[in-house]
C-alpha cells in the first residue's frame, strides 16, 4: 500500500508548479491591465476637469467683458478664484477684435478670439486658437 502512495506522489512530474506559474502570470497581467485602465481614466477625468475649469473662466471673462465693454479699454484683466482672464481688445470702428486668454492657477491655458459688434452688443464670430 505504501508503494502505491509513494508512486502516486512521484508521478506528478512537475504539473502543479507550471500551472501555478501560469495562473500567477494571468492574474498579474489582469492586475496590470486594470491598473492601466484606472490610470487612463484618472488622466481623462483630470483633463476634463481642467477643460471645464478653463471653459468656466472663459464664460466668466466674457460676462465681465460685456459689463466693461462700454469703457473702451485696450486691455482688460479679471482675476477669479480658479484663475485669471486677460483680454486684448483691438477697436475697429463698429466692431472690436478680442483675444481672450484664460489661465488656471495650475498653469493650464486656453486662448480664444472673437469679433464683438458694438452696435448690436453681441459676439459675431468665435474661434479657438490651437496650440496656445
Amino acid at each position: 500500500m505504501s508503494f502505491c502512495l509513494t508512486h502516486l506522489r512521484r508521478s506528478e512530474k512537475g504539473f502543479v508548479l507550471p500551472l501555478t506559474m501560469v495562473v500567477a502570470l494571468l492574474l498579474t497581467g489582469y492586475a496590470l491591465f486594470q491598473w492601466h485602465m484606472y490610470d487612463a481614466d484618472k488622466r481623462f477625468l483630470r483633463e476634463k476637469e481642467n477643460s471645464l475649469r478653463l471653459s468656466l473662466l472663459i464664460e466668466s471673462g466674457i460676462a465681465d467683458f460685456a459689463a466693461a465693454v462700454e469703457r473702451n479699454h485696450d486691455h482688460l484683466q479679471f482675476t477669479y478664484k480658479t484663475g485669471s482672464v486677460s483680454m486684448k481688445i483691438e477697436n475697429r470702428g463698429d466692431t472690436s477684435r478680442v483675444t481672450l486668454r484664460a489661465e488656471t492657477k495650475k498653469g493650464e491655458s486656453r486662448t480664444i478670439r472673437f469679433q464683438y459688434d458694438k452696435i448690436n452688443d453681441k459676439i459675431m464670430a468665435w474661434k479657438g486658437i490651437e496650440g496656445e
